[in-house]
């Protein structure tokens, strides 16, 4: 008899490829969403601390007052634009888990396929030796012809 031989093997592999991309897509995603929920909280840090800065320092001319500001305004747009990437990077990683979840299904999907063809294949593997020991035992009990 023939060995086994899973039909989708192929497409099972490749499965198990698309997953292993995946997984590493969503680490790398994970990791840029660290780093930017990092950068977000160090520019809230330098701007809470700037805004301390400003209210205790002593501001003489009206060029000093608009540089001071004009950097304050932009730390608070610097603050909204990080914010803005984290959510995006926070929405590709949902994305990517979503794709996760639907990748695992799917190979499970298959080995469960697998597993079942293979029960089938040693069920018919059972039934020919069966067979095979049911014709040696008939073809063992005729009597010689001596």
């Amino acid at each position: 008899m023939k060995k086994f031989e899973f039909n989708l093997q192929k497409v099972l592999d490749y499965k198990e490829i698309l997953l292993k991309k995946t997984q590493r897509d969503l680490a790398f995603v994970e990791n840029q969403v660290k780093e930017a929920r990092e950068n977000l909280e160090m520019i809230q840090a330098h701007l809470e601390q700037y805004t301390a800065q400003l209210l205790v320092s002593h501001i003489e001319t009206s060029t000093e007052i608009k540089l001071k500001y004009d950097y304050f305004y932009q730390l608070l747009d610097d603050v909204e634009a990080q914010k803005k990437t984290l959510k995006e990077l926070e929405n590709k990683k949902e994305e990517c888990l979503t794709l996760l979840v639907q990748q695992l299904k799917e190979q499970k999907i298959l080995a469960r396929l697998k597993d079942k063809q293979y029960q089938d294949y040693m069920e018919d593997v059972q039934k020919e030796e069966q067979i095979f020991l049911d014709e040696v035992a008939v073809i063992g009990s005729r009597p010689s012809s001596t």
